[in-house]
């Protein structure tokens, strides 16, 4: 299933790619959605109707749709256990989730250790 998964994401983004996002978030499962609509564009959003800038932003992931969050973000995390683009997308490494990769960046950055700039 993995291998077909990944031959559909391929034909899919190749033939829709510039009217629709692809991705996959885990090896059984594949998403695609608006290219407009994703959670870059949703966090950017929030921050903004917050009255804050991307500068004062953390995000944290671990698949591929979301890249363009962590992008967005002044401080993109990918943890520990993220795929190839999702760790290349990253400003930062956290340890994995089941290291509590989270909690250490909230400890990190959030409750003073280091600041997000």
């Amino acid at each position: 299933m993995e291998k077909r998964i990944k031959e559909l994401y391929e034909i899919l983004k190749d033939k829709f790619g510039d009217v629709v996002n692809v991705g996959i978030s885990q090896p059984f499962f594949m998403e695609i959605y608006d290219k407009g609509s994703h959670k870059g564009s949703a966090l950017k959003k929030l921050a903004e109707s917050m009255g804050y800038g991307a500068e004062n932003v953390i995000a944290m992931g671990d698949s591929h749709i979301d890249i363009s969050m962590i992008q967005y973000a002044g401080l993109g995390v990918a943890m520990g256990n993220s795929g190839p683009m999702t760790l290349e997308a990253a400003d930062i490494i956290a340890p994995s989730n089941d290291d509590d990769g989270v909690a250490w960046v909230i400890e990190k950055y959030v409750l003073g250790e280091e600041n997000i700039n």
